[in-house]
């Protein structure tokens, strides 16, 4: 077996520090190139469904460092990851169904000044991050100077006060 092939075939136990610095480099590299095709949508929502592309990129990507997964397939993998995340959002701006499916909805937490506890139940909110969020995104100090907020997609809850 070449050096060549076994530094790209062979597994992580074989390996000495400078070919796992050198994998390394070259994952790195690789994973700087597939973001850069992910765009900014792939790491600028933070939708459960970006977050999801990257803790499983990121999982694929490892297995070239250490060597479990051959280095070559290792690459394919986590851009052909990137292409499918593409392709499910391309599917999701044309249809509003697999959108909500994917991306799930904004739900309004408050309306008209009072809570809508059932809402936060259900999704996790507490009056806390309510709270949290009143001050930060509507600077307000009270919920009865809230017109509305909505958990958004993304986790975030955005906050809009009454005019002043």
């Amino acid at each position: 077996m070449s050096a060549q092939h076994h530094f790209l075939y062979a597994s992580g136990a074989t390996f000495g520090p400078i070919a796992v610095s050198l994998r390394t480099v070259i994952v790195y590299v690789a994973a700087i190139i597939i973001v850069r095709v992910g765009k900014k949508k792939f790491m600028g929502q933070h939708t459960g469904f970006d977050t999801l592309i990257a803790f499983i990129l990121g999982s694929v990507l490892s297995r070239g460092i250490n060597g479990t997964a051959p280095l070559p397939e290792t690459l394919l993998a986590g851009f052909v990851l990137i292409w499918v995340h593409w392709a499910i959002t391309i599917a999701a701006m044309r249809s509003s169904t697999i959108s909500r499916m994917i991306n799930g909805h904004a739900v309004e937490v408050v309306h008209e000044g009072t809570e809508i506890t059932e809402m936060m139940k259900r999704h996790g909110v507490s009056h806390e991050d309510l709270m949290e969020a009143i001050r930060t995104n509507g600077r307000v100090e009270t919920i009865a100077q809230v017109k509305t907020a909505w958990l958004e997609r993304s986790g975030r809850i955005s906050v809009i006060p009454y005019a002043k």
